[in-house]
């Protein structure tokens, strides 16, 4: 927790709470009395003494504050009582991702602060998602210590993406999270946004020396070279790192290793070019005339592309002080919509570049630019360069001969960025004026021909100039590290037509590995980045893959892996019945063949048997792409959502008990996978299914319907209610229809990945299809109100088994809640909560003249909802 910052404070006066409120542990449950007025009088002393340092953190006080005790510190400090405050300390109390929203207004009433302790705070990755919104109270702020929170890399991605305070962040402290290889990755790549950083903490987070290898590039390069000062490794897995640098924290050990380094390591010259883009709008054509350098490619009418095209690109591009020839594998995906699902098996979330192909004839929506966007920066990498490239700009159609009018409105980089949430440092570039065709050959216009040309080797320059951007591109490994990547580019998978080779066995792969001298941390990195280079495709990567599963000791080629998996995706639905294939269909798909030297595809040219058929099924299950279906018969069958037609439902779904939740982006084969999974729990005749919408048996007279619906209300194009997943339950109670959502729930999560950056909570709407029935229970309350419904709901449930004594008057109401009934404010609370229904009253004596209070049902599923 800054070990050296902390040095910069010694000498100053701190204020802690007094030492015999440890005897006072509330062991887990929220502070009495005696200890509210204990803490009251530390305060006051810390104000008396203008300390620069407030003192709360579990050690201090001796025990955990809960929620309602943040809630009560809130309200006792006033505004402008701790002016003279800089640090504040908050370590170890349970404050969670619900009660950092709290913390708005206590840091509103303590001075500038500019240290903040939030040390074992079970923060989460919610928590940090939730500390993003209070960044404008923390305007002064320079120093932040999150150690122990369980942050993992994805939302400490997104903190650094979004925070607005890092440009002054001085020192910052991640000890013991679960960051990983890929968190030191993350750290490095928004270096540029941490400018003034000095002081930076990563023991114990997990950092192996891939890790490492991240992070040293980024600490000897700008801006960190001239600001950082120190660095904290220590207690993390390095093998091959100098115990100097992991023990001793100066910045200088790192620049004498970065030096007797760079003569021995090497850069990996891998990357990959991933062309993606709608069907029809001219990629292949753009692969020709780029890739292979004839600028005048032109076939009227080319043949659709099936699943992918691959292509090696090797070019010379300066890196740091030297030239290296950089190998590009180039994949052009076909844009037809049933061959999206399988595009993610084979899109990269590292060290490469995604060229977007749009059609100037077509409109952006039919397009699908944003779609595009969404998808590159969701579920591939944000941090990859992009480039948008507008072609069919010469607007001609020869047969016709006449001008085609241009659809595509003028597109704007900065607009794009921003519309769909990219990182402001991301590099994205938008290339028009491409355009050729046999019209424009015969003369057409000539100075078609010339901005074509331009455009073309502008875009190409470009291109090689953005290799430096790629993440991780710089990165130096040791030439045993090079080698046995090169080995599977060159040799391992025999990729020479004259003996290639469908698949490689693991242990071969490894054993050639520990003969060079990698141990098995290596050789696990080393596979990482072959599967992300597209080299191999190895499905143990993935953690639903058991250690017996066969699947765990094969490295498929992906030139023989793909068309089998699309041949599944496009020929299997025309055999399909309601998305299910049985196994004599799928035998029909992909037959049996032998050897045929002459085969256009490696998958023709090898021999295909009904071991492989059975090894591509396994793929397909493992990778969610279809789902086994077995009746009660025995008989089994292969659900393929992406077969089944769309219901396109408008509204919300009719059920007992309704939720939607509201989603920024969410990709239909995401809402596909759920889909499969949740008919893997029901028989075929138990579930009516289509690939937006799901209703499943979950019991006798009870169902529960899962539906999406994109674009309801026909909004912008990325409103956060552009997709909207609504939940119906039907024929059961309500605490057992709120677990089933939650159930539904936990399936999408680990489909989309934690945390759900861009969603909404779940809200409840009214049964029916309409929304206009909604309770509003989505919305917060104040923090006083919400202090004052939960004394009436804990008075309420000590009163179950008698509902009348439950009525409270305000005198009795305000002493459980321990805050003042004479406050001008008082009656103001008491009105928002009957506005919104969450309390009830009734008036009791003559006249009407005493008033009593009593929490509704919807007031106790407010604060449940709230815990």
């Amino acid at each position: 927790m800054f070990t050296t910052y902390h040095a910069l404070s010694i000498g100053a006066s701190r204020i802690a709470c007094p030492t015999h409120l440890l005897a006072l542990s509330a062991s887990g449950s929220r502070m009495n009395t005696s200890q509210r007025k204990m803490l009251s009088l530390a305060l006051s002393e810390a104000q008396d003494r203008a300390s620069p340092i407030l003192d709360l953190s579990h050690d201090a006080l001796g025990f955990r504050l809960r929620a309602p005790d943040i809630r009560w510190l809130i309200r006792t400090c006033k505004p402008g009582s701790f002016q003279a405050v800089t640090h504040l300390l908050l370590n170890g109390h349970s404050l969670g991702h619900l009660e950092v929203n709290h913390l708005r207004t206590l840091f509103a009433h303590i001075g500038p602060i500019q240290r903040l302790s939030l040390a074992d705070c079970e923060l989460g990755d919610d928590g940090l998602k939730a500390l993003i919104h209070l960044h404008d109270t923390l305007t002064a702020l320079t120093a932040i210590d999150l150690d122990d929170n369980a942050i993992t890399a994805d939302s400490l991605s997104n903190w650094l993406q979004r925070a607005s305070l890092l440009e002054q962040l001085i020192a910052l402290s991640l000890n013991r999270n679960p960051l990983g290889d890929d968190g030191a990755s993350v750290l490095a790549y928004y270096a540029p946004r941490l400018a003034q950083l000095q002081h930076l903490e990563l023991a114990r987070c997990g950092i192996t020396d891939l890790g490492f290898a991240h992070l040293l590039p980024a600490v000897l390069g700008p801006p960190w070279r001239e600001s950082l000062k120190t660095i904290y490794i220590r207690h993390n897995p390095l093998r091959e790192v100098p115990e100097l640098i992991s023990e001793y924290h100066d910045k200088e050990h790192w620049i004498m290793y970065a030096a007797t380094l760079l003569d021995s390591r090497r850069i990996l010259n891998f990357a990959s070019v991933l062309i993606v883009g709608q069907g029809g709008v001219g990629k292949s054509h753009l692969r020709r005339r780029l890739f292979d350098k004839h600028t005048d490619y032109f076939v009227p009418n080319p043949p659709r592309t099936i699943g992918f095209d691959s292509y090696t690109w090797t070019v010379r591009m300066p890196l740091l002080f030297e030239e290296e020839a950089l190998i590009a594998r180039v994949l052009d995906f076909a844009g037809q919509r049933e061959m999206h699902s399988t595009h993610r098996l084979f899109l990269s979330d590292r060290r490469c570049v995604f060229v977007i192909v749009c059609d100037a004839t077509r409109t952006r929506d039919e397009n699908r630019l944003d779609y595009w966007l969404h998808l590159i920066k969701n579920e591939a990498s944000p941090q990859c360069p992009i480039f948008v490239v507008v072609c069919k700009c010469d607007l001609y159609d020869a047969r016709r001969d006449e001008t085609i009018p241009r659809q595509l409105e003028a597109l704007s980089a900065d607009e794009l960025r921003a519309s769909v949430g990219l990182p402001t440092d991301t590099l994205l570039e938008v290339h028009d004026g491409i355009g050729w065709s046999d019209a424009v050959h015969a003369g057409v216009d000539e100075a078609i021909r010339t901005r074509h040309w331009t455009a073309i080797e502008t875009l190409e320059r470009r291109l090689i100039e953005s290799m430096g951007y790629i993440p991780g591109v710089l990165n130096r490994y040791s030439p045993l590290f090079s080698s046995a990547i090169g080995w599977l580019e060159r040799e391992g998978l025999r990729r020479n037509q004259s003996s290639e080779m469908p698949y490689l066995e693991l242990s071969t792969f490894q054993e050639r590995c520990r003969d060079g001298g990698l141990d098995d941390g290596h050789i696990l990195a080393a596979l990482r980045i072959a599967h992300s280079l597209g080299i191999v495709y190895y499905a143990g990567l993935r953690t639903d893959v058991s250690e017996t599963d066969e699947l765990k000791g094969l490295l498929f080629n992906p030139e023989w892996l793909r068309v089998p998996l699309y041949r599944v995706m496009t020929k299997g639905r025309d055999l399909s019945v309601r998305g299910l294939l049985s196994p004599k269909q799928i035998e029909t798909v992909l037959p049996e063949h032998s050897t045929n030297a002459t085969g256009h595809t490696l998958w023709e040219r090898c021999e295909f048997t009904r071991v492989d058929r059975q090894r591509i099924i396994r793929v397909m299950l493992a990778c969610e792409l279809m789902f086994e279906a077995r009746h009660q018969s025995g008989r089994v069958e292969y659900l393929v959502p992406d077969h089944l037609d769309a219901r396109a439902a408008r509204d919300a779904p009719r059920g007992d008990y309704v939720w939607r939740r509201r989603f920024r982006w969410l990709s239909e084969s995401a809402f596909c996978r759920l889909v499969g999974r949740l008919h893997r729990q029901a028989s075929r005749d138990q579930a009516a299914i289509w690939r937006d919408e799901i209703t499943v048996a979950i019991a006798p007279n009870m169902e529960a319907t899962v539906r999406m619906v994109i674009g309801r209300n026909d909004t912008a194009r990325n409103t956060p209610d552009g997709t909207e997943v609504f939940v119906a339950i039907s024929g059961c109670p309500e605490q057992e229809a709120r677990r089933i959502r939650a159930l539904i729930d936990g399936e999408l999560r680990s489909i989309i990945g934690e945390p759900l950056i861009g969603a909404d909570e779940w809200v409840r709407v009214g049964s029916g299809s309409g929304i206009g029935l909604e309770t509003g229970l989505g919305e917060e309350i104040s923090v006083d109100a919400e202090c004052l419904l939960e004394a009436l709901v804990r008075i309420r449930e000590s009163e179950r088994r008698s509902p009348e004594h439950a009525w409270r008057s305000k005198f009795d109401w305000f002493g459980h809640a321990d805050y003042d009934r004479r406050r001008e404010d008082a009656q103001e609370k008491i009105q928002e909560l009957l506005r919104r229904g969450l309390i009830e009253v009734r008036t009791r004596g003559k006249a009407g003249k005493w008033r009593q209070y009593r929490a509704t049902m919807a007031g106790q599923e407010y604060i449940k909802g709230r815990v």
